[in-house]
């Protein structure tokens, strides 16, 4: 949220219809890492699964100590998963 324009972003988006965005993943072609925190609150990892089954190939990695910013909260874990993904290629 420090970024200037972040708060006004992602209040647009929570704001917005989520009609309007639904099923966009399924359009998604290219080789996708999807991490989320395990003890996120904002969106619950438990709605994970179904994210990764509308990406065709993705691979879903639930970082344990984490919540919505597993990219602060365990910025270790978080660096090695995105290392491990992208040396695949």
């Amino acid at each position: 949220m420090t970024i200037r324009g972040t708060r006004r972003a992602a209040l647009a988006a929570i704001r917005s219809d989520r009609r309007a965005h639904a099923g966009l993943e399924r359009r998604i072609r290219v080789p996708t890492l999807i991490v989320w925190g395990a003890e996120d609150r904002l969106i619950p990892a438990s709605g994970a699964p179904r994210v990764q089954a509308n990406i065709a190939g993705s691979r879903l990695v639930v970082i344990p100590d984490a919540g919505h910013l597993p990219q602060r909260e365990q910025p270790e874990a978080f660096a090695s998963t995105v290392a491990k993904f992208v040396a695949r290629f």
